[in-house]
């Protein structure tokens, strides 16, 4: 799954910079939906306005959770000319 390189986040109406470090999700009756990705500055001010979606109803109820992100990085082949094998 391709996630989103900044946070969910948007402070005065301008868009975090910051790299997400949480996968924020609802665990509700019916199941769990994964809500945002957020980065670990504003990950109490997310939880905080989750909670008050669920009291206005525009969100599931259930438990708010945030799972930490785990990066991976590989060795990319860049597809330089030694990289080639010439078969004869």
């Amino acid at each position: 799954m391709l996630l989103p390189e900044r946070c969910s986040l948007r402070i005065n109406g301008d868009i975090c910079q910051l790299p997400t470090s949480y996968i924020v999700s609802i665990n509700s009756q019916s199941g769990e939906y994964m809500i945002a990705a957020v980065c670990s500055s504003h990950m109490k001010k997310l939880e905080n306005r989750l909670h008050v979606m669920q009291l206005e109803g525009s969100i599931p109820e259930g438990n708010i959770k945030f799972q930490p992100l785990k990066m991976v990085t590989t060795n990319c082949i860049k597809g330089i000319n030694d990289d080639y094998i010439e078969i004869e």
